[in-house]
């Protein structure tokens, strides 16, 4: 979730040479002040003030500048430390005063309506177990494009364009099935304020019990490609952004990678790459799970315990191993949770929180594991255990994707097309009980609800504190983390010499927030405030804004 580097250096440097210099937006904050105004043109009109933007986006300090110049992964996560909340939104403020005049009035609106622009969501890991899709808040919607794709894949069926159709995989068939396209890639639209749409989103949609969320990156990044090449063909040229969010952002950066290699004809149509949250440099809760000492260390053994366990040929074996994991995670639960922080369930419908959370993996395990019928034994008892078996070499395959060191071996040993321009945005998610500051964007009810998902995810941001020492994470991942940081890249593979990247800042809610309305569904309805549609307009504004420079 993170790419880097300096961009548009000739704008940033003419700007910043003529503002005052205590205001002076140094190097690429030029491009997270630019996002700061298209974001204030895009949310509600309540949010649209100073004293409301504060907590809606803040824009990087010199220490997070700092992070995104920085020649190794390393070095930004020293800078990021010096950094934290408080900090960026006492600079935003004081930024705010003379913003407009430094980077012009600018509205997303105008600038999509001149240059609309495909935005492409690559989805995160165990996105087909989360009830609510990426941007539901836009997927949700009417939307003529998509009634127009739906006649397209109809009619290309029609005709047997194998364009229509593509396979994927059934964990209950245990084999590839046939589908149409219109079903594997969900349309939407984006509309200006007058309801007329002026970009299109385009989600990579993984079914329920598919696994194409999970998993190595190589296989389903080539998938991907594969349907994103059909939906081209059938809908025709446009320009494309794609928008990884969590591990999206890993799988996007791989379907890059991979379409450079193979001359994909698409590749020519892509504007931007935008991590969301992305996981681009790994996660340290993902790291912790290599730590020995560590209690999400033992519970990710245990489930390869379990899976080595269980017998497709035995009620008894499968139950006596299913028993000593429930014993394993009755011990070591306690160490993974932060029972002050654990809310009770009685307004709750719970269902999966997951990521990259691995006390939330352990609840996924369970919830699949009744879904096949293993803790009651079902008729199709011995090939339940084998697509459960199948189901945890998958997850367990996902998570090892997403440590540091998996991620610094990735970019040593892949190029990225330098014809694409790189972003990066994430979240800061604040700890009420940290100051007065943190608390007030906690409780603003723009980004948090102080439900289940925040309070789930406040250990998990509280965690990632203790383990890193970085106040400035979104309960999974730090900015550094997110970040492209192309000084970085290039210094561990030099064919990656030339990336471009604009960091956007960062945003006022935690991990989920930044593209899921919900996770646990509540009785009361509840959903995360933050204006997602909003901040996808402003990314797609961005992205169309520097296409014309």
């Amino acid at each position: 979730m993170r790419v880097m580097m300096k961009v548009s250096m000739v704008t940033a440097l003419s700007l910043s040479t003529a503002l005052a210099p205590s205001l002076a937006i140094a190097g690429d904050g030029t491009d997270a002040a630019q996002f700061h105004e298209l974001l204030r043109s895009a949310v509600p009109s309540k949010l649209a003030s100073d004293k409301a933007m504060k907590f809606v986006h803040l824009l990087p300090d010199q220490d997070v500048i700092d992070a995104s110049n920085a020649a190794s992964i390393e070095q930004a996560l020293e800078s990021i430390k010096k950094s934290s909340l408080p900090k960026l939104t006492e600079h935003t403020e004081k930024m705010q005063k003379d913003l407009q005049k430094q980077v012009g009035a600018l509205e997303a609106d105008k600038i999509l309506e001149s240059r609309p622009i495909t935005m492409v969501i690559v989805p995160g890991i165990f996105g087909e177990f989360i009830p609510t899709r990426g941007f539901e808040d836009v997927l949700s919607q009417p939307s003529q494009d998509r009634t127009t794709f739906k006649g397209l894949v109809g009619a290309a069926h029609a005709a047997n364009d194998p364009n229509a159709i593509d396979l994927s995989f059934d964990l209950y068939k245990q084999k590839e099935i046939v589908k149409p396209l219109s079903d594997l890639i969900h349309v939407g639209n984006i509309s200006n304020k007058a309801g007329k749409p002026i970009a299109r989103v385009v989600l990579l949609f993984t079914p329920e019990m598919s696994l194409e969320s999970m998993g190595g990156l190589e296989d389903h990044a080539a998938m991907f490609n594969r349907r994103l090449s059909k939906y081209m063909a059938i809908t025709g040229s446009q320009d494309l952004a794609l928008i990884g969010y969590s591990r999206g952002t890993v799988l996007g950066l791989e379907m890059l990678a991979q379409a450079k290699t193979q001359n994909l004809p698409w590749l020519s149509n892509v504007n931007g790459m935008i991590s969301l949250g992305g996981v681009s440099w790994g996660s340290t809760l993902a790291d912790d799970t290599e730590d020995e000492s560590s209690a999400n260390k033992k519970a990710i053994e245990s489930v390869r315990k379990l899976r080595k366990s269980l017998d497709p040929g035995s009620f008894i074996q499968t139950g006596k191993a299913w028993l000593a994991f429930a014993d394993e995670m009755r011990k070591q639960l306690p160490a993974m949770q932060n029972h002050k922080l654990t809310p009770k369930d009685a307004q709750y419908k719970i269902s999966l929180s997951t990521q990259i959370d691995i006390t939330s993996m352990l609840g996924l395990v369970g919830s699949v594991a009744g879904k096949l019928g293993l803790q009651r034994p079902a008729t199709d008892f011995g090939n339940n255990v084998l697509r459960f078996q199948t189901f945890l070499d998958s997850v367990l395959a996902g998570v090892g994707t997403l440590t540091s060191s998996a991620r610094t071996e990735w970019w040593k040993t892949h190029t990225l097309p330098t014809s694409v321009r790189y972003y990066s945005i994430t979240g800061a998610m604040a700890n009420p009980e940290a100051g007065e500051i943190d608390n007030k964007a906690y409780t603003t009810a723009i980004g948090y609800n102080n439900n289940f998902d925040d309070k789930s995810l406040l250990q998990n941001r509280l965690d990632y504190e203790a383990i890193s020492g970085i106040t400035l994470n979104d309960s999974q991942v730090s900015v550094a983390q997110v970040m492209i940081l192309p000084n970085a890249a290039a210094a561990l593979n030099p064919a990656n010499t030339g990336i471009q990247e604009s960091f956007l800042g960062t945003v006022g809610t935690h991990h989920w927030g930044l593209a899921l309305r919900i996770v646990n569904s509540m009785k009361d309805g509840q959903v995360n405030p933050f204006p997602r549609e909003a901040l996808l307009k402003a990314l797609a504004a961005k992205v169309a804004l520097d296409q014309g420079k």
